[in-house]
């Protein structure tokens, strides 16, 4: 969904979208993370393991948001329900963006939601270099 997204806002076709997003970490410096990073092999996906599995990283994760989100116009995208949850935590930015998460299941409204335009947005309109979504 993130490449279908882009190919909408930016008008272009994307060939490769995982080579697309390590761009953005290489050369954009865009910091991505999961709320909760590791599921382990073999473990269930269940919803009552999900809960309690971002339980044992919740309290590293939103000092990690706070440390990263020192500088108050460093934009920070939340995307889906889960990742909503920090925006109590990054409430000192300046640029916080929610979003539904782009393979959920239940809610197609990631596509066309204009997420990538409007961080760009922010950052040109306090001074900033905007992020180039597409190499």
């Amino acid at each position: 969904m993130l490449k279908l997204e882009i190919e909408m806002e930016y008008g272009r076709t994307i060939a490769d979208a995982n080579a697309m997003v390590l761009s953005w970490v290489k050369d954009e410096m865009v910091f991505i993370m999961n709320k909760s990073p590791t599921m382990g092999i073999g473990l269930p996906r269940d919803i009552s393991y999900l809960e309690d599995h971002s339980v044992l990283w919740g309290e590293f994760m939103d000092d990690l948001i706070r440390f990263l989100t020192r500088d108050k116009q460093i934009p920070v995208i939340l995307m889906g329900k889960m990742a909503w949850e920090l925006e109590a935590v990054v409430k000192k930015s300046e640029c916080v963006i929610k979003v539904p998460h782009p393979v959920s299941r239940g809610d197609k409204k990631f596509v066309g939601c204009g997420v990538f335009t409007d961080v760009n947005k922010y950052l040109e309109s306090v001074g900033r270099s905007q992020i180039r979504w597409i190499h």
